[in-house]
């Protein structure tokens, strides 16, 4: 019999906990006859945890009754776990805490290929179907090269190659409109790079949070926001950008200005943010592997509320060059002809050859060479240099709508391009989709 049927006392505690399944109980009854199950998850108790409980820093159990041995009974060793919301239990001296209890305040998320997330909400009518992928397939499907597309040596020159053409207007101003007619107002841009589009949809009075992995790019949109917040002649929605990994990332809700930070009572423990509107747009094949791809439309969703819109694109594989390609593209750097949440550049010119190599393994590979003369206020003039690599991902078309349905989205449009040009198979850039998030009854897991 496992330690939880010694427990005496309980209390609320506010403090996240992580850690490994280390031992799975078996299902077992305690003295008030409700079934339970208990994990010892290795690991979990932090600093904080320890100071304010008295638990030992090795580890702790973990119980969970009826409905919640339902929803979680396919936990194996090996598991990485986080508990959030839970009650401390406690022997008959209320001074040897030896456990936490999951209650209907919690949530408890599952580290596999795809995040397990169970919660109030879905508790109940959670089925699990096993998941057979091996702790190693895990850790290589997360696994993040550092400066691996992430535009480390473009840069600061991101916001010329990326945001300085007409077409870049034309094509946020498409992305706006679908979002008003939707009424939506509240946006989550994934993989907002240096903030393009994020600062444009603030522009228009849309609140933002964007997530990008390059911390180069993310620390350029917290450059930008911080001289709009000083210039600014009003007040605008809320914007903030985060480093976070689109495959995994959780946004938290945000303490708002004046709030004091949740507190340990019921409700208050804060959780997942929830978006009525999320971006992802010119990223997905960016991703190393189809499952990656997978694993970031489930966090989307996850983000998304109920009926809340959904716009990715992805290229169209009919029209990729398969051969090698080279074009020649000059940039002027000027703030009139970058877009207007750019990064602060001195003026001059960039000059970028862009070379396509044939797609091999169902990638290819585009390679940057840019050369910028600029002068400095001192009108002294002076030259720059990069070279940027990023390796795309060709996704059928018939593989990504078929991930768009397990994820739970239903598709309401699709468009050629950004700028809401019909889908044309053999002249179209890209396959632009407008999806709906649907109702949870998740039973592929």
């Amino acid at each position: 019999m496992p330690k939880f049927d010694g427990a005496l006392h309980s209390r609320r505690c506010g403090i996240r906990i992580d850690g490994v399944v280390d031992k799975v109980y078996d299902v077992a009854r305690d003295k008030e006859g409700r079934r339970a199950l208990e994990v010892f998850l290795q690991g979990a108790v932090d600093k904080e945890l320890e100071e304010s409980t008295g638990v030992p820093p090795n580890g702790i159990h973990v119980t969970m009754h009826d409905r919640w041995c339902d929803a979680l009974g396919f936990l194996v060793v090996g598991d990485e776990v986080t508990v959030d919301g839970f009650d401390i239990m406690t022997t008959e001296s209320l001074h040897e805490p030896f456990g936490v209890l999951v209650t209907d305040l919690s949530e408890v998320r599952v580290r596999r290929v795809r995040d397990i997330v169970v919660n109030a909400k879905n508790v109940a009518t959670f089925n699990f179907k096993h998941d057979t992928t091996s702790p190693r397939q895990k850790s290589e499907a997360l696994k993040v090269v550092e400066g691996h597309n992430q535009f480390l040596r473009m840069g600061k020159y991101y916001d010329v190659v990326y945001g300085s053409s007409a077409r870049f207007k034309h094509e946020t101003s498409f992305l706006l409109q679908l979002l008003t007619e939707r009424t939506k107002s509240n946006v989550l841009d994934v993989a907002c790079g240096s903030g393009l589009i994020s600062f444009f949809m603030r522009y228009y009075d849309l609140a933002v949070t964007g997530v990008d992995a390059s911390k180069t790019l993310i620390d350029i949109a917290q450059d930008k926001l911080k001289f709009q917040l000083e210039t600014e002649p009003s007040r605008k929605p809320p914007c903030r950008f985060l480093v976070a990994d689109m495959r995994g990332f959780e946004v938290l809700k945000p303490v708002r200005e004046g709030e004091d930070p949740p507190a340990e009572e019921e409700g208050a423990w804060g959780g997942t943010e929830q978006f009525d509107s999320a971006l992802c747009i010119n990223a997905l094949h960016l991703l190393p592997s189809l499952a990656c791809v997978q694993m970031t439309l489930r966090r989307i969703w996850y983000h998304l509320e109920l009926n809340g819109c959904f716009i990715c694109d992805i290229p169209n594989v009919h029209t990729i060059p398969l051969g090698h390609s080279q074009q020649h593209v000059t940039y002027p750097i000027a703030r009139d002809a970058v877009a207007v949440t750019a990064a602060k550049l001195d003026e001059g010119v960039l000059d970028v050859t862009i070379r396509t190599h044939p797609v091999k393994d169902k990638k290819r590979t585009v390679e940057y060479s840019g050369s910028a003369l600029q002068k400095n206020s001192m009108r002294e003039q002076y030259f720059t240099t990069f070279d940027e690599a990023v390796v795309e991902l060709v996704i059928n078309p018939a593989d990504f709508e078929n991930m768009l349905r397990e994820e739970m989205y239903e598709v309401d449009a699709m468009y050629g391009d950004m700028e809401g040009s019909a889908y044309d198979p053999h002249a179209s850039e890209r396959r632009v989709y407008v999806c709906r998030r649907k109702d949870l009854n998740r039973e592929k897991y």
